[in-house]
């Protein structure tokens, strides 16, 4: 995405307030939230966060401040009997911290996940504006790991505004698996399941972002 992209989505956000200035960046940093890098900034006590199903134990990036929670799920994997239906909310908890920190499998059946990336301390409460971003591709390809999609520029830029921001994104189902047509899934009510799957996300984000320190009632979505 260009630098204007971001720049109307920190003005969509935080739109209850007028920006002082326009941003001055001129393009994207290349900031890939990715295992090997996260890993190598990741503090002695890292990120967690308490859901409804359990705790997720993410990674802290000194370098830029910030906080990431990557491949959580948001549903239960399509695969097996949910191949080819609709997604289905998550229905198990669990007891022992689970690791978020590692964007998963470029390519995967298994790929219904969100990343949530904020500024390092935000906590419960905070009540910021949250900007969720959902990948293109022609609905053949993409997905979040890509790191054009990073999320760490437009978190950065919200701070130094002094108006931060979280930033979220998901992955859902491509081609065959996500925008297959045929009579059986049209009698079934099962189409566009790449869809589905985007608004099961928001509301998996709606429900949970709250113990990240984002505000539910504040979402925003670009793509």
């Amino acid at each position: 995405m260009r630098p204007h992209g971001f720049k109307l989505l920190l003005a969509l956000l935080l739109s209850a307030s007028d920006l002082s200035e326009c941003l001055s960046g001129h393009h994207q940093r290349d900031v890939s939230p990715s295992p090997s890098g996260a890993s190598a900034a990741a503090a002695a006590s890292p990120p967690s966060v308490r859901l409804s199903n359990g705790t997720y134990i993410g990674v802290r990036n000194d370098q830029y401040a910030q906080d990431f929670f990557l491949g959580i799920p948001y549903a239960q994997p399509p695969v097996g009997p949910l191949r080819y239906a609709p997604p289905q909310p998550l229905d198990e908890s669990f007891d022992e911290p689970r690791s978020a920190a590692d964007l998963g499998s470029p390519v995967s059946e298994d790929c219904l996940t969100i990343n949530i990336v904020r500024p390092a301390g935000t906590k419960p409460g905070d009540n910021l504006p949250v900007g969720l971003w959902v990948h293109g591709g022609s609905y053949v390809n993409g997905g979040s790991l890509d790191p054009r999609y990073n999320l760490s520029y437009i978190v950065q830029q919200s701070v130094r505004e002094n108006k931060p921001i979280i930033a979220a994104s998901i992955n859902y189902r491509l081609s065959y698996w996500g925008f297959l047509f045929s009579q059986e899934l049209k009698d079934g009510k099962a189409g566009n399941l790449g869809f589905r799957d985007q608004r099961l996300a928001l509301r998996w984000l709606r429900d949970n972002i709250a113990p990240f320190g984002g505000s539910p009632d504040k979402v925003t979505v670009w793509g």
